[in-house]
């Protein structure tokens, strides 16, 4: 009798893949208004997660201001946009 569980692919499949932990993040940040982690996160795990996210040597500043800035840009496609610099 053949096992069915050996079928299954192995992936660590409760792991998420970096572009949604990146997205978790954004909207987290979007939702609080903030950009401290501690502030952001609901519990220790997520806080521990965003942090390798962060730290992840794939991720870099650039695409993560590149990503904000697209982020930004369909938020506000198609409005009147008033900027003030402080």
């Amino acid at each position: 009798m053949r096992d069915s569980r050996r079928t299954i692919p192995r992936k660590n499949i409760w792991r998420p893949q970096i572009a949604q932990k990146g997205a978790a993040l954004y909207e987290a940040l979007e939702e609080h208004q903030s950009v401290n982690i501690r502030q952001i996160s609901q519990n220790r795990a997520e806080q521990v997660g965003y942090y390798r996210f962060l730290e992840n040597k794939n991720v870099t500043v650039s695409e993560l201001v590149q990503s904000l800035s697209q982020h930004c840009q369909q938020n506000v496609e198609e409005r009147h946009v008033l900027a003030r610099a402080r």
